[in-house]
């Protein structure tokens, strides 16, 4: 089988982190479905890092789906009070 390079970037970073990135390049590829795949994989990986959440949140809005990502802004401020948005 082939074997994955692993870059510099991702030397030192949390699987979190990768899956974030991952997210990122699916977005600059165009794919935004598969950036919400990505973002929920590291979420669940990860509860308590609101980061996943919150991009997956932006993301909903700039594609229109604007209930979804109200739902997740909603979920975030009670979770981590409305200072933390």
């Amino acid at each position: 089988g082939k074997k994955r390079v692993v870059s510099n970037d991702d030397a030192g970073a949390t699987q979190t982190e990768r899956t974030m990135r991952m997210a990122e390049r699916a977005l600059a590829e165009g794919k935004p479905e598969m950036a919400i795949v990505f973002y929920r994989t590291a979420a669940l990986a990860d509860p308590s890092n609101p980061a996943p959440r919150l991009a997956s949140a932006g993301l909903f809005e700039k594609t229109g789906e604007y209930a979804a990502a109200a739902g997740m802004y909603e979920q975030l401020a009670q979770e981590l009070g409305d200072s933390a948005l």
